[in-house]
């Protein structure tokens, strides 16, 4: 199986360093076969005493400030002792821009020629671009040790500092912007503290997954566990990369998390719980994760915080619904696979709000409901050339009633679309029992651009329909495209309609769609652009 997640960061270089020629414009140039004249530089050149320093990648657009005295005087260094190139400038494709801020305000800019295989780096200050200067061999290597070589950490730390909206902002200590990404997974607060979990990339492929906590009493983020991959050979790897998605709180004291333990290919997973107390580690389910040839990853996962259960779905089909209040455990291995549509795979399995069911698509045609315990129920035939969602069955938030959507074969018909995600306009909705047996089907009314959903749920058993007509061309926002919006309120255990209402009732229960992006309102921490971002106090 293909690698699922690949993260690059490394700049992509695309022509060879330029130079000039006088007599040979039309043979690749080279800076180091020029005369230079060193008496014009010491009148073309200004002195700079920088305070900044970012550097543009003009491949990328990526702005990277540079805050290192000693990196800064580096590059100022390169830029007073460069040697001018006499002659046409015959360059190629630029490289990087230097934006320079002197003690005084006043800002400069050079264009830098520089890659990995660079003998000499070239430079041009954009105040004069008919002149270049050649950097020394010597400068020339130092730059590249700076700007190429892979960053190592041996112990992720974050330091922070105040953002401009009074938030504070957390980012790893020793590398610089262009050298990582940083990605965030669930955050939430727990006895007056933050805590967040973060996946960092950075250099050839090294991954950390660590579980970051601020104590707003002191302004300070502490990394309280981390885990390291430098491999993605190792046979965990698609599961490192999005195993921090996960995090949850157990009871007041105690986040549960998975913890990965990884040895040079291999290693064993365990389910966690990190105690904000003690600080210490207890394992609730050791190395419950069977390792295969295969790479496996956590597809779905559901936590049911009332009964502290969670479930999880693994893309090689492996299914665990951990108890971990009664230590009731269901253990399906390598039972109920992801349809591998594509390199993250179709979704297959639709789990019930109460944990008690969930159906399966195994891609014979037709759709099984089972018991927890992985007892097989009813099966229903998904339709031959209808259309059906990519989530094909819906449940009730009760999870005592189950719905499959269908409409016919039309473009007109497809709300959104992606490689994994269909989104449809249904022309009929069929309803079911926990064990799958049918109570009874609403269809539209007979007109071609006529569609009904279930918009929310009042009870267990009375359902919010909203009736709409599709208009437009397919390729319009659905938003653009809904018309006509009416709602009405259907007992599916009685089969009787309710009179039509002209918005959904405050009440009911929405149904969301699990693609749609739940946007928390007190969210502790927020990730983005390469930082940790806490709310101001």
């Amino acid at each position: 199986m293909k690698k699922l997640i690949a993260i690059a960061l490394a700049v992509a270089f695309s022509a060879a360093l330029a130079g000039c020629t006088v007599d040979k414009a039309a043979e690749p140039p080279s800076p180091s076969h020029v005369t230079r004249d060193t008496e014009a530089d010491e009148v073309a050149k200004p002195l700079i005493a920088a305070k900044s320093l970012t550097i543009e990648s003009l491949g990328s657009g990526y702005h990277t400030p540079y805050t290192d005295q000693n990196e800064i005087g580096l590059f100022m260094q390169a830029i007073h002792t460069a040697e001018r190139i006499t002659g046409i400038l015959n360059v190629g494709e630029q490289d990087y821009r230097l934006h320079i801020e002197d003690t005084d305000g006043k800002k400069y800019t050079y264009t830098l020629w520089l890659r990995d295989n660079s003998e000499q780096a070239m430079l041009m200050d954009m105040q004069d671009t008919r002149t270049g200067y050649t950097v020394s061999k010597q400068l020339t290597e130092q730059l590249k040790q700076v700007m190429f070589t892979e960053p190592e950490i041996t112990e992720l730390n974050f330091r922070t500092e105040p953002g401009p909206g009074g938030e504070l902002l957390a980012v790893p200590e020793g590398l610089r912007k262009d050298q990582y990404m940083l990605s965030g997974g669930p955050s939430l607060k727990l006895q007056g503290k933050a805590y967040v979990s973060t996946h960092l990339f950075y250099g050839n492929h090294n991954a950390i997954n660590a579980i970051v906590a601020l104590d707003p009493s002191t302004d300070r983020a502490e990394v309280v566990w981390s885990e390291k991959l430098t491999d993605s050979n190792n046979r965990w790897n698609n599961a490192f990369m999005n195993s921090y998605t996960l995090l949850f709180p157990l009871g007041e004291h105690q986040l549960v998390f998975l913890e990965p333990e990884l040895t040079e290919d291999a290693g064993e997973y365990h389910l966690s719980a990190y105690d904000i107390r003690t600080g210490e580690i207890k394992r609730l389910r050791e190395a419950f994760w069977p390792l295969t040839d295969d790479y496996d990853y956590i597809y779905k996962f559901n936590w049911k915080a009332d009964e502290q259960k969670l479930f999880m779905q693994s893309y090689l089909g492996n299914v665990w619904l951990f108890d971990l209040k009664t230590g009731d455990d269901e253990i399906h291995l390598l039972k109920y696979r992801v349809i591998p549509h594509s390199t993250t795979g179709a979704p297959s399995l639709f789990l019930s709000p109460s944990f008690k069911r969930f159906v399966h698509d195994d891609e014979s045609g037709d759709l099984t409901f089972y018991t927890s315990s992985g007892k097989k129920l009813r099966s229903i035939a998904l339709p031959e050339e209808d259309y059906v969602p990519s989530q094909k069955i819906k449940w009730n938030p009760a999870g005592t009633v189950a719905w499959m959507e269908q409409s016919e074969d039309s473009q007109g018909r497809i709300l959104d679309i992606d490689i994994d995600y269909l989104r449809i306009a249904p022309r009929e909705l069929h309803f079911y029992d926990p064990d799958g047996q049918s109570l009874g089907s609403l269809a539209a009314p007979d007109d071609e651009n006529a569609a009904l959903e279930v918009a929310g749920w009042m009870d267990e058993n009375v359902a919010v329909i909203k009736s709409y007509t599709m208009q437009g061309r397919p390729d319009e926002s659905p938003e653009s495209r809904v018309r006509d919006e009416a709602y009405y309120l259907y007992n599916v255990s009685s089969k009787q309609s309710g009179d039509p209402l002209t918005a959904m009732p405050l009440e009911a229960a929405p149904v969301t769609d699990p693609w749609d992006k739940v946007v928390l309102p007190e969210e502790a921490a927020v990730v983005a652009d390469g930082e940790i971002r806490f709310p101001a106090k």
